[in-house]
């Protein structure tokens, strides 16, 4: 019979998990705007301002309120559906930096938080926990 993961031998892949997701999740976070990250944020601007609401999905006239906000990256509002609109509309009153880096600060957050619940309803150590939502590897670190 195999014996349970002890928390030495769990250390190093722990450690690694958590390395992985600093040098491909927060880190680039913190330093640059990529991803899906200026649709979220300019249509929030958008919502925020109450200007142009009902040209989020014209991606021509998108694309130039994105580059107006700063970001030199090509987007466009599709697929998402209206609502999405209003998750950053209270991060659009900062610059869009700040407002990924408070976003980078609440998803981790979320991911403690997360990580204490899974080991309470699963019953298990918070390493364990830990080590379970790490595993969700490229997934985690693209939040």
């Amino acid at each position: 019979m195999l014996e349970p993961l002890t928390r030495k031998a769990a250390a190093v892949p722990l450690i690694l998990l958590t390395l992985f997701l600093v040098l491909r999740g927060i880190l680039p976070a913190w330093r640059t705007i990529d991803t899906d990250f200026p649709n979220y944020y300019t249509a929030g601007k958008v919502v925020l301002e109450g200007t142009g609401v009902n040209r989020l999905y014209d991606d021509l006239w998108f694309q130039g309120e994105i580059a107006r906000n700063g970001m030199n990256l090509q987007g466009k509002f599709a697929p998402f559906p209206p609502p999405t609109a209003l998750l950053f509309a209270p991060l659009a009153v900062f610059d869009p930096m700040t407002a990924l880096r408070i976003m980078t600060g609440i998803n981790l957050l979320l991911l403690l938080v997360s990580i204490v619940v899974i080991a309470r309803i699963a019953r298990a150590r918070t390493w364990e926990a830990a080590m379970l939502v790490l595993l969700s590897g490229l997934g985690l670190a693209n939040c």
